[in-house]
């Protein structure tokens, strides 16, 4: 099981966000400890990233498999996240 760590860009974009957008982001965040996969891998110059689709949000993360841990670089709209 992967730990989740958000950095202080994505913490602040989700605090700023109403309870119910929240709970369903924070749900879905959470599936990515047993599949951090669940995603899409990025290209380009987001290679080695990976985009979560969260009804109109996204959520950007890093992946480290040695040490079992999801980094949650950023979540924002969808329009405004790349």
């Amino acid at each position: 099981m992967y730990k989740i760590i958000l950095k202080e860009r994505a913490l602040r974009f989700f605090s700023k966000l109403d309870k119910l957008p929240q709970k369903i982001i924070g749900k879905k965040i959470e599936k990515l400890k047993d599949n951090p996969r669940l995603g899409k891998p990025l290209t380009g110059p987001f290679s080695g990233l990976w985009s979560l689709r969260i009804e109109k949000y996204r959520c950007i993360y890093a992946i480290n498999d040695n040490e079992l841990i999801v980094v949650v670089i950023e979540i924002g709209h969808r329009k405004n996240i790349y």
